[in-house]
């Protein structure tokens, strides 16, 4: 009788530990989901920007010529782009 509850108890302690695991790893992956949901974002709304100040400031046809540039490039690399606008004489000064 006594085996049988050590073993009921050893089953219901396993059954435990492997919902709190699921638990944990689903939170886990949501936050690690927003924060990639929010990078993402980030990085969008920096192409998008650069994308309108290089048209405002060169023109319609420097921002094509260089929207895949800005589409492949990180979000620091994007911010450094943008900072480089303010002094830039022309479209290849925001990518040297």
């Amino acid at each position: 009788m006594l085996a049988e509850r050590v073993e009921e108890w050893t089953r219901d302690w396993k059954q435990q530990g492997i919902e709190e695991g699921r638990r944990e790893g689903r939170e886990l992956g949501r936050e690690e989901g927003r924060e990639e949901g929010r990078e993402e974002g980030r990085k969008e709304g920096g192409e998008a920007v650069l994308l309108r100040l290089v048209e405002m400031r060169f023109g319609a046809e420097a921002a094509e010529t260089y929207r895949a540039r800005i589409e492949q490039a990180d979000s620091e690399t994007l911010l450094r782009w943008s900072e480089r606008i303010l002094t830039a004489k022309r479209p290849e000064d925001l990518f040297a």
